[in-house]
């Protein structure tokens, strides 16, 4: 006889951790209760206002070792003023963590409220949980409490009890967990901490800094289209057709400008260019005349080096110390 059949006639009690050993030896990682907290933010964020969010866990088992490490929300319906799981989304949601991670079973449920016993809320909901899975774990989430000093997560065992009465009875035991990390996660816990310190002494994360950029550059824009905007809309119609008109005009006076300018630029060009030759130009006037023979004929001498050069070479080099042949 399996535990759903008898589910709605069960008795629920608090089991007193004194008398009671748990069951399981369990191992928490930080990836969970950041899952939870993140989902509580967001729904808060979107709301306005703290409300119970549920979801399920997910973890290993050898043995009597259960390992919870990882987390999914959960949809619920109001029916007659009662939490009701969606067990369609539930069903769609587990296949597709399956098929990402096939080592990790649903261990049980989570989570949020204002104290960390279970409320009747909890009871109902563990009770539908029950339908589905046997003895599963509840991990509540106080968000808001300022009474721990320690990490604000309760964890409970369900425990079947048929003696002593004549009805079964559900116990709830609260377990003691351990934290566990990876590598890895224990470098997307350190990042994340360092941006919730950054954030919390007034300085800008490394997200909001390119955000921060954007948002400068659309808030001048916006200044700038209305500034626009308002200079438009306080024209006339004649006003806008007279300027329109010059603006035309001065534009096609600016091509013919432009044109007139490059020009004027290459003309520039060439006449330094023409000038930059001139003093070559002076000094082969000047030597030449030295350089010719009384039949007007320019007279060679070798170069004693033996290089060959002309004396009109070695006059235009050194005009001062050349002499007549």
């Amino acid at each position: 006889m399996k535990i759903s059949d008898f589910v709605e006639q069960v008795e629920v009690l608090m089991a007193n951790p004194a008398a009671s050993q748990p069951s399981f030896a369990v191992q928490l990682h930080p990836l969970v209760i950041m899952n939870i907290s993140d989902h509580w933010t967001r729904i808060k964020a979107q709301e306005g206002s703290s409300k119970q969010v549920l979801g399920v866990i997910l973890g290993t088992q050898q043995g009597r070792n259960l390992e919870i490490e990882n987390s999914f929300e959960l949809a619920t319906l109001e029916v007659e003023d009662q939490l009701v799981l969606d067990l369609d989304y539930l069903n769609a949601k587990e296949v597709r963590y399956k098929q990402v991670f096939p080592d990790l079973d649903v261990l049980g449920w989570y989570t949020t409220g204002t104290y960390p016993e279970p409320s009747p809320v909890d009871l109902h909901v563990h009770k539908q949980v029950l339908a589905r899975s046997e003895n599963p774990l509840l991990l509540k989430l106080v968000p808001m409490s300022a009474q721990h000093s320690d990490l604000p997560v309760t964890m409970y065992e369900s425990l079947i009890d048929l003696k002593g009465s004549s009805s079964p009875r559900l116990l709830f035991l609260q377990t003691t967990y351990s934290i566990v990390t990876e590598e890895a996660e224990r470098i997307g816990i350190d990042h994340v901490a360092r941006m919730a310190s950054t954030d919390a002494i007034g300085e800008s994360s490394a997200a909001a800094d390119p955000l921060l950029a954007q948002f400068g550059a659309i808030k001048m824009l916006h200044s700038r289209i209305k500034i626009i905007l308002a200079f438009l809309a306080g024209w006339s119609a004649s006003q806008v057709d007279s300027t329109v008109i010059y603006w035309h005009g001065f534009i096609s006076s600016n091509a013919r400008m432009f044109r007139w300018w490059h020009s004027w630029e290459c003309s520039h060009v060439r006449l330094s260019q023409s000038t930059s030759l001139c003093p070559s130009s002076m000094l082969f006037m000047t030597v030449a005349p030295q350089l010719q023979g009384e039949c007007g004929v320019c007279c060679f001498k070798e170069d004693p080096t033996g290089g060959g050069r002309s004396s009109i070479s070695a006059a235009l080099e050194k005009p001062d110390q050349h002499k007549l042949v």
